[in-house]
């Protein structure tokens, strides 16, 4: 038996009724058009044409109509700024290693004192 938390809960929620809600819509468009059209036939060419581009067009052309209006970084500069930063870290995290050793040699500190040091600084 698993446990959900509340705001799961609260979004196993908010996913059904967005499916019932798109469940309703295209039935309701499969109404309308039926009243509309003489043909059954026409009717369901109809409405699946219309559920084929809602369903599976339209997600896939979204983004590349939406990418001049909000321009997304190529992966390889995201990739870059990653490192760069991660290279960041590394070498103030080095710095700090670096300081410490020398503070601990001008003290004449023991080796264990040294090990609880550097493992301090890890900790951070």
């Amino acid at each position: 038996m698993f446990r959900l938390s509340r705001i799961e809960v609260a979004e196993v929620l908010a996913i059904a009724v967005i499916g019932m809600l798109a469940v309703s819509v295209f039935a309701l468009l499969g109404l309308a058009i039926s009243t509309l059209v003489r043909s059954s036939a026409t009717a369901l060419a109809l409405w699946l044409t219309i559920w084929v581009s809602a369903v599976l067009l339209w997600p896939s052309c979204v983004g590349y109509l939406a990418a001049p209006l909000w321009p997304v970084e190529p992966r390889q500069l995201a990739r870059r700024e990653l490192l760069t930063q991660e290279a960041r870290l590394i070498r103030n995290e080095l710095a700090d290693y670096r300081k410490r050793a020398a503070e601990l040699s001008l003290q004449g500190a023991g080796v264990k004192h040294a090990w609880e040091q550097h493992l301090e600084i890890k900790r951070r």
